[in-house]
Protein backbone atom coordinates (compact mmCIF):
# COMPACT_ATOMS: atom_id res chain seq x y z
CA UNK A 1 0.00 0.00 0.00
CA UNK A 2 2.84 2.40 0.78
CA UNK A 3 4.38 1.95 -2.67
CA UNK A 4 0.99 2.23 -4.36
CA UNK A 5 0.18 5.47 -2.51
CA UNK A 6 3.59 6.97 -3.32
CA UNK A 7 4.06 5.55 -6.82
CA UNK A 8 3.82 8.88 -8.70
CA UNK A 9 6.20 10.60 -6.28
CA UNK A 10 8.66 7.70 -6.46
CA UNK A 11 8.48 7.79 -10.25
CA UNK A 12 9.50 11.48 -10.08
CA UNK A 13 12.45 10.54 -7.85
CA UNK A 14 13.48 7.77 -10.24
CA UNK A 15 13.22 10.02 -13.30
CA UNK A 16 15.15 12.82 -11.60
CA UNK A 17 18.13 10.66 -10.68
CA UNK A 18 18.24 8.12 -13.53
CA UNK A 19 18.99 7.97 -17.23
CA UNK A 20 22.37 9.71 -17.42
CA UNK A 21 24.00 6.56 -18.78
CA UNK A 22 21.12 5.55 -21.06
CA UNK A 23 21.10 6.18 -24.79
CA UNK A 24 18.40 8.44 -26.25
CA UNK A 25 15.14 6.56 -26.63
CA UNK A 26 16.06 3.84 -24.15
CA UNK A 27 13.96 3.21 -21.06
CA UNK A 28 15.41 4.97 -18.04
CA UNK A 29 17.57 2.93 -15.70
CA UNK A 30 19.55 3.93 -12.63
CA UNK A 31 23.25 3.17 -12.32
CA UNK A 32 25.01 2.66 -9.01
CA UNK A 33 26.59 6.11 -9.36
CA UNK A 34 23.17 7.71 -9.85
CA UNK A 35 21.82 5.74 -6.90
CA UNK A 36 24.66 6.93 -4.65
CA UNK A 37 24.15 10.55 -5.85
CA UNK A 38 20.45 10.30 -4.99
CA UNK A 39 21.20 9.01 -1.50
CA UNK A 40 23.86 11.68 -0.97
CA UNK A 41 21.51 14.50 -1.98
CA UNK A 42 18.81 13.17 0.32
CA UNK A 43 21.19 12.68 3.25
CA UNK A 44 20.36 8.98 3.44
CA UNK A 45 23.96 8.05 2.59
CA UNK A 46 25.09 9.08 6.07
CA UNK A 47 22.61 6.78 7.78
CA UNK A 48 24.00 3.48 6.46
CA UNK A 49 27.43 2.17 5.53
CA UNK A 50 28.52 2.43 1.91
CA UNK A 51 28.76 -1.37 1.80
CA UNK A 52 25.15 -1.72 3.00
CA UNK A 53 23.92 0.81 0.45
CA UNK A 54 25.74 -0.97 -2.38
CA UNK A 55 24.33 -4.32 -1.24
CA UNK A 56 20.80 -2.85 -1.27
CA UNK A 57 21.43 -1.82 -4.89
CA UNK A 58 22.99 -5.10 -6.05
CA UNK A 59 20.52 -7.37 -4.28
CA UNK A 60 17.60 -5.52 -5.86
CA UNK A 61 18.61 -6.58 -9.37
CA UNK A 62 16.62 -9.25 -11.15
CA UNK A 63 18.57 -12.26 -12.37
CA UNK A 64 19.89 -11.78 -15.91
CA UNK A 65 20.68 -14.69 -18.22
CA UNK A 66 23.76 -13.11 -19.81
CA UNK A 67 25.43 -10.42 -17.72
CA UNK A 68 28.02 -9.86 -20.45
CA UNK A 69 25.35 -8.71 -22.92
CA UNK A 70 25.41 -4.87 -22.87
CA UNK A 71 21.70 -4.82 -23.72
CA UNK A 72 20.90 -6.64 -20.47
CA UNK A 73 21.65 -3.55 -18.33
CA UNK A 74 22.75 -5.98 -15.63
CA UNK A 75 24.34 -3.19 -13.59
CA UNK A 76 21.43 -0.75 -13.68
CA UNK A 77 18.08 -0.66 -11.89
CA UNK A 78 14.73 -0.57 -13.65
CA UNK A 79 11.93 1.22 -11.78
CA UNK A 80 10.61 -1.95 -10.12
CA UNK A 81 14.14 -2.80 -8.97
CA UNK A 82 14.52 0.76 -7.67
CA UNK A 83 11.43 0.18 -5.51
CA UNK A 84 12.99 -3.04 -4.21
CA UNK A 85 16.21 -1.17 -3.36
CA UNK A 86 14.26 1.39 -1.30
CA UNK A 87 12.70 -1.44 0.70
CA UNK A 88 16.09 -3.03 1.21
CA UNK A 89 17.58 0.29 2.32
CA UNK A 90 14.73 0.76 4.80
CA UNK A 91 15.36 -2.77 6.14
CA UNK A 92 19.05 -1.96 6.61
CA UNK A 93 18.23 1.21 8.55
CA UNK A 94 15.65 -0.67 10.61
CA UNK A 95 18.25 -3.30 11.57
CA UNK A 96 21.10 -0.82 12.16
CA UNK A 97 19.24 2.00 13.92
CA UNK A 98 16.16 0.30 15.37
CA UNK A 99 13.47 2.51 16.82
CA UNK A 100 10.33 2.44 14.73
CA UNK A 101 8.96 -0.57 12.90
CA UNK A 102 9.99 -1.48 9.35
CA UNK A 103 7.03 0.26 7.71
CA UNK A 104 7.95 3.44 9.58
CA UNK A 105 11.47 3.22 8.15
CA UNK A 106 10.10 2.60 4.66
CA UNK A 107 7.88 5.68 4.92
CA UNK A 108 10.82 7.70 6.27
CA UNK A 109 13.12 6.71 3.40
CA UNK A 110 10.44 7.50 0.81
CA UNK A 111 9.68 10.85 2.48
CA UNK A 112 13.36 11.85 2.38
CA UNK A 113 13.67 10.99 -1.31
CA UNK A 114 10.44 12.81 -2.24
CA UNK A 115 11.48 15.85 -0.19
CA UNK A 116 14.79 16.00 -2.07
CA UNK A 117 13.06 16.04 -5.48
CA UNK A 118 10.55 18.66 -4.34
CA UNK A 119 13.36 20.84 -3.00
CA UNK A 120 15.24 20.57 -6.31
CA UNK A 121 12.05 21.47 -8.20
CA UNK A 122 11.42 24.56 -6.06
CA UNK A 123 15.02 25.70 -6.47
CA UNK A 124 14.71 25.30 -10.24
CA UNK A 125 11.43 27.25 -10.24
CA UNK A 126 12.99 30.03 -8.15
CA UNK A 127 15.97 30.23 -10.51
CA UNK A 128 13.65 30.42 -13.51
CA UNK A 129 11.67 33.22 -11.85
CA UNK A 130 14.88 35.19 -11.17
CA UNK A 131 15.97 34.75 -14.78
CA UNK A 132 12.57 35.88 -16.07
CA UNK A 133 12.52 38.96 -13.86
CA UNK A 134 16.07 39.91 -14.87
CA UNK A 135 15.06 39.66 -18.54
CA UNK A 136 12.04 41.88 -17.85
CA UNK A 137 14.27 44.48 -16.18
CA UNK A 138 16.75 44.52 -19.05
CA UNK A 139 14.10 45.22 -21.69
Amino acid sequence: KIYRDQKQELLKVFKKFSGKEDKPGEAKTMSLGEYLDMLEESGLDTRATERSVKLAFVRSKETVLDETDPKSKSRQLKFVEFLESIGRLAAILWREEGGMDFLGWLQDVIAELVKTVRKKASLAAAAAAVMASSRDLST
